[in-house]
């Protein structure tokens, strides 16, 4: 079973695209839901340069929901920070993101400029501009990823 069930795409306004943000949702979520919320706090600001994909993970049973079936990434024992990770789950999930980024390469997207973000940090601002978004995403990737020198120069590369 593929960990994705679909996935819903904003092309670049300017039809050239330098890079690639991926926005998963939330436990329960789905891509297009990730998509509409994004476009309502994009109002008229746009990201001229930037392919968004919003994929949505396949349905399965979740365990914190007593088995139900629900669109998650994985699956977890329960909802705790020192809950051990569910690997069966988590490693199928793991390549399907991997394929993602892959083909993004594979249309000539550099690496550096392909950003994977859940929105569950997201849906907790009320109004954000383009660039509060964009260091949002950012956010999740300075810790143990980039040195914050890496993220403002990446944060600069992305605004032009």
């Amino acid at each position: 079973m593929s960990a994705i069930e679909r996935i819903e795409i904003t092309k670049p306004k300017s039809g050239t695209n330098t890079g690639t943000v991926i926005f998963l949702h939330g436990s329960g979520g789905t891509g297009q839901s990730v998509k509409e919320w994004i476009d309502m706090l994009r109002e008229n600001e746009t990201f001229s340069h930037l392919k968004i994909l919003y994929p949505t993970a396949s349905m399965r049973p979740y365990t914190p929901l007593k088995g139900e079936i629900s669109n998650v990434w994985f699956d977890r024992l329960q909802i705790s920070p020192n809950c051990t990770e569910h690997l069966e789950s988590l490693n199928p999930m793991c390549e399907e993101l991997k394929k993602l980024i892959d083909q993004e390469v594979k249309e000539g997207i550099p690496l550096n400029r392909i950003v994977i973000d859940s929105t569950q940090q997201l849906s907790s601002k009320k109004k954000l501009s383009q660039n509060d978004v964009l260091l949002e995403v950012m956010n999740d990737f300075k810790n143990d990823v980039f040195t914050i020198k890496e993220v403002e120069k990446l944060v600069k590369e992305w605004k032009t």
